[in-house]
């Protein structure tokens, strides 16, 4: 469980995308020690969570190779993702709460286009299961 850096608390982007990474990071630079299999790290998030995980799987890099902290030279892209009801686009139609906390009042227009995930999906996007669990009154 990762706890991290959240616009209620005065944070914006890119904070949350840096403490996810760098757990990714962390996790897997400690697979061997922690015996776990370094091909294998994923992310899960739900609501604002999800949009978390859904940017750790859709702006990840290799890591800096010439990072003096040896963590920093290890890729941050998981491997896989599940995404619960997650908030994925910071478009006009998203959860407005979710956007201003993570982007401010008045977020420039690249920025929003950036963290809309659906968009920034590549041939290189980790497999993602997603789901949403429905209300129903019975």
């Amino acid at each position: 469980m990762l706890k991290y850096r959240l616009g209620s608390g005065g944070y914006r982007h890119p904070a949350m995308m840096q403490d996810v990474q760098r757990a990714i990071r962390y996790v897997r630079s400690n697979a061997e020690k922690w015996n776990l299999d370094p091909n294998r790290i994923g992310v899960m998030g739900s609501s604002a969570g999800g949009h978390l995980a859904a940017t750790a799987l859709t702006h990840f890099d290799a890591g800096e190779q010439g990072a003096a902290d040896p963590i920093d030279r290890v890729s941050s892209r998981p491997n896989l993702g599940i995404l619960c009801y997650p908030v994925i686009t910071m478009g006009p139609d998203t959860h407005s709460g979710s956007r201003q906390n993570l982007l401010g009042d008045k977020p420039d227009p690249n920025l929003v286009t950036l963290l809309s995930n659906e968009k920034q999906v590549t041939r290189d996007t980790p497999p993602v299961s997603s789901f949403t669990l429905l209300k129903t009154q019975l």
